[in-house]
């Protein structure tokens, strides 16, 4: 989600040009940009951070998707999908997006080699003999576990929320108490004040 809203333009730059495929999804410009931009923040964020640089913004938090009190991870899959995403995890980003670009974009492997270059991509033809390592399970790319919009909604840990109300409320019964007992005139509660208890016996305290 954070990187697809970071993808998606907000002015009117001037980008590279890709030409609209003949096959594959879409050949629409508007949707080659925008996956360009995807592919391209995709690639960025995985990148290692370096000590004597500036992060990119596609390397900094995601700010978005955020729900307080709740946390929103993808849905599981089957042992298919499972399987499918532990081989994935195992290949590089340009790896990575040389196969979901075969297989959800269904683009021929000079459209994949030409996304991936203007990504950024240096050898894009060792991304795509990455690709051939990984079984052609296309179909599974299409399961709600490799959907980035399809998110589940879980409430963050009950009993921990509840100890920490507890404590806040007890915290601020403590300090009403306080500042109820700084607040009193005089002297307070001492021997010679007016409020002190009878068996003081003063005179403040008799009248």
């Amino acid at each position: 989600h954070a990187l697809t809203q970071r993808a998606l333009p907000r002015n009117r730059t001037t980008t590279a040009v890709i030409p609209a495929q003949s096959t594959g999804r879409e050949v629409d410009p508007g949707y080659a940009l925008v996956r360009l931009r995807v592919v391209r923040t995709a690639l960025e964020a995985g990148l290692p951070l370096r000590r004597r640089a500036w992060p990119r913004r596609s390397q900094l938090p995601p700010l978005l998707p955020h729900v307080r009190g709740l946390k929103l991870f993808p849905r599981s899959g089957g042992a298919d999908e499972l399987a499918l995403d532990q081989r994935l995890s195992a290949l590089s980003g340009a790896g990575r997006a040389a196969y979901v670009l075969r297989g959800l974009e269904r683009l021929p492997d000079d459209g994949v080699r030409q996304v991936l270059t203007a990504a950024g991509v240096a050898d894009a033809d060792a991304a795509l003999r990455e690709a051939d390592g990984v079984p052609g399970q296309y179909g599974l790319l299409g399961s709600p576990e490799f959907d980035p919009c399809s998110l589940q909604a879980r409430p963050t840990d009950l009993l921990r929320r509840r100890q920490h109300t507890k404590a806040a409320l007890v915290a601020g019964a403590a300090l009403v108490v306080c500042g109820a007992l700084l607040g009193l005139p005089g002297d307070g509660w001492g021997p010679d004040g007016a409020a002190a208890p009878p068996y003081a016996r003063n005179p403040a305290a008799e009248a």
